[in-house]
């Protein structure tokens, strides 16, 4: 079957552009153009990625099957082998399968879908920060069925990898895959593969004055070690300014680092609340105050809370960031949708996606 098998046909590539956005910039309730990755202009007028399944596919899986969707590097003359790209695929169909390890998203054939023989495809592609890059030991080589096992890429400092291996490009690998059960591995069909054109990410550089203030995710975790972005138009990189956490019942402030991620945008990291959560008192407000040459230049409200709260009312951002390797503690970015899962002892959990959600009463500090 797999020397007669035609593979996947792209019917609506991928924009040859997108516009870069990290963890915290993704958000559900912006408009679908700037969450999903668009397609190119296309005859079809498809405004996502879509594919055209043969009707020589249909006529041997029937309708059970996925189509499986990964990203990956593009090969150089530097560095030959392919890939798989470490920045995350994510998408709200909560039918979806996930596999972190892999960076795949398997999106089941609807009976629509099978019917029309077409599926398109809306998914979110996050770029990682410089501190996740820095947690990042290794690039895994993308393997097909059939080929030996190559030599995992370490990297010291991964943020030079951003340039050794072309992370700002990219390619969407479509292929045909089943599941004989929630128990096994899916099977992969080859022959069904079919790149996608190159992808390249742009930076979405913060240079105008105009462009308003903005400061993602809004709350956190007591223990600390969230990651926040903040847009701050009125800053000047060239002089230095500091960063506090402020807790106005009492009266101390803890300063942080911070890094710029471009010219007026910052990311930097909660200190653990000092103030304890407790039943009684769940949530604590604080401020996060930026000074510059002795004068105060933004001042946002931040809530701490505990974590079995931000699993429930943390709604300001997009899931699907990546989780630091050297601890157990989800980031709120996370804990949205438990919708996220690696393949333990080469098997496949399906997505369980929450939608309960309660607000927690923020008291201030």
């Amino acid at each position: 079957m797999a020397n007669a098998m035609p593979p996947l046909r792209i019917i609506a590539q991928p924009k040859k552009s997108y516009r870069e956005r990290y963890g915290c910039e993704i958000n559900r309730q912006q408009s679908r153009a700037q969450r999903f990755i668009r397609a190119a202009d296309n005859d079809y007028k498809f405004e996502y990625p879509t594919i055209e399944i043969p009707q020589e596919w249909k006529d041997t899986l029937r309708q059970d099957f996925y189509i499986r969707l990964t990203l990956s590097t593009i090969p150089t003359e530097s560095e030959p082998i392919r890939y798989i790209h470490p920045y995350p695929i994510n998408t709200e169909d909560t039918t979806v399968i996930r596999d972190i390890s892999t960076n795949s998203l398997y999106f089941r054939v609807s009976e629509n879908e099978f019917r029309l023989g077409r599926k398109t495809f809306q998914f979110t592609l996050e770029k990682l920060t410089q501190y996740m890059l820095r947690e990042l030991s290794s690039l895994k080589p993308l393997i097909f069925e059939g080929e030996n096992n190559q030599c995992t890429r370490h990297a010291t400092d991964l943020r030079s990898a951003v340039k050794r291996y072309r992370l700002e490009q990219s390619q969407l690998l479509f292929s045909i895959a089943t599941f004989k059960s929630s128990t096994e591995p899916p099977i992969i069909y080859r022959v069904s593969n079919v790149f996608s054109n190159e992808m390249i990410g742009r930076i979405g550089v913060t240079t105008d004055d105009s462009v308003g203030f903005r400061c993602s995710p809004l709350r956190g975790d007591w223990q600390g070690h969230d990651e926040i972005l903040m847009v701050i138009p009125k800053i000047d990189k060239r002089k230095p300014f500091t960063v506090h956490f402020y807790y106005p019942c009492i009266e101390q402030s803890d300063t942080v680092g911070h890094e710029f991620v471009d010219a007026k945008t910052i990311s930097f990291f909660t200190p653990p609340c000092r103030v304890p959560v407790t039943r009684d008192n769940p949530t604590i407000l604080v401020r996060i105050v930026v000074c510059q040459n002795e004068t105060e230049i933004v001042r946002v409200d931040f809530t701490y809370q505990a974590l079995n709260e931000c699993v429930n009312c943390s709604l300001n951002v997009m899931p699907g960031s990546m989780v630091s390797p050297a601890s157990n503690k989800r980031s709120i970015a996370d804990s949205e949708e438990d919708n996220e899962f690696e393949f333990p002892n080469d098997t496949v959990n399906r997505a369980e996606n929450n939608e309960d959600t309660k607000h927690s009463t923020i008291k201030k500090c």
